[in-house]
């Protein structure tokens, strides 16, 4: 019987070996998904005049992001930037650099808004086909991102600090 025990003991060590040896092989190699449309972006303080953001998203080829620095007053927010449109481009990339409105300057700790919003600004229709004119194809409740706003109208919304 210890016998019995101790090949079977040897054998299943030998699969759980070969499974995690297999699936460390596949790691670098394998392709990972997203379950619905994100955005992800950074943002640095390069001086209290321009500040620099790079951002990444799965959003179709030319999707318009919105971009704006802002900080918290109250239970809204007070904007330190104009709007700055950044587009997705064929490798999920957008960025670009923002400077305050005029009479304000940036600090550090302010936070960099990345929104995407099919109403606004207007969208290339090849990129309203995928996500749906009023972004109902930009996923459900379980996307943290996604926003709604009235008139069943749905965006996607990401932030980050500016260090």
């Amino acid at each position: 019987m210890r016998l019995i025990l101790m090949s079977f003991g040897l054998v299943f060590t030998g699969v759980l070996s070969t499974g995690f040896f297999l699936l460390a092989q596949e790691g670098p190699n394998r392709s990972l998904t997203a379950p619905t449309y994100y955005i992800s972006v950074e943002s640095r303080l390069e001086n209290e005049t321009l500040v620099r953001f790079h951002g990444l998203s799965n959003l179709p080829a030319g999707s318009v992001i919105t971009i704006t620095v802002r900080d918290f007053h109250g239970e809204g927010w007070d904007f330190y930037s104009d709007e700055m449109h950044s587009s997705v481009n064929d490798k999920g990339q957008f960025d670009g650099k923002l400077a305050p409105q005029q009479g304000k300057t940036f600090r550090r700790n302010f936070i960099l808004v990345a929104d995407f919003m099919p109403y606004h600004p207007d969208q290339p229709s090849s990129v309203l086909k995928i996500v749906g004119k009023k972004g109902e194809f930009l996923g459900g409740p379980e996307n943290p991102q996604r926003f709604q706003v009235s008139g069943w109208m749905y965006g996607l919304e990401a932030i980050a600090r500016t260090l």
